[in-house]
């Protein structure tokens, strides 16, 4: 729920509190629809979020405090299950998503469509991506005019690597 809803409650478990695993649906929704912009915020508030909890596992949910100088980690909820299977998959949900990554291991082909980077990180290595009996490695890099390059080396299996 927006704080600007009279509603709004930061400590409530659906009215204002932050679900990771819903903010990593929007993060591919609006890349779907190429609001990058959108999905790049998406990301590294969940980003930040995750760097504020013990061993980077987040928990079910957190509560959804505006985040301030004096207080820059997010408020834990009180009973929240961490970690959670749901939200542990949040973030590597999210960067697939960034990364345009297509997976379709029935037809042996990886489809790799407009990725993009967070504004800091300029390079991006996955090593051993497995898709179907196929296992590749990427490469993305934003080159000097702000676009993602991407180089892949397929390591075993067969595999068509494909980029827009």
């Amino acid at each position: 729920l927006s704080s600007s809803e009279v509603r709004y409650n930061p400590l409530s478990y659906h009215l204002g509190s932050v679900w990771p695993h819903d903010n990593s649906i929007l993060c591919a929704g609006f890349r779907r629809y190429r609001g990058n912009r959108a999905a790049l915020q998406i990301f590294d508030a969940l980003f930040a979020a995750a760097s504020g909890f013990r061993d980077y596992r987040m928990p079910e949910l957190y509560c959804g405090f505006e985040r301030s100088i004096e207080e820059s980690q997010p408020i834990p909820y009180p009973v929240a299950c961490s970690p959670q299977a749901w939200a542990a998959g949040a973030l590597p949900y999210a960067l697939t998503s960034l990364l345009g990554l297509q997976p379709d291991a029935v037809h042996r082909r990886l489809q790799i469509v407009d990725p993009c980077l967070p504004g800091w990180l300029d390079h991006l290595a996955l090593t051993n991506v497995q898709v179907g009996d196929a296992r590749v490695d990427l490469h993305f890099e934003r080159t000097a005019s702000g676009r993602i390059g991407v180089a892949a080396d397929v390591r075993a299996g067969e595999l068509q690597v494909c980029t827009d």
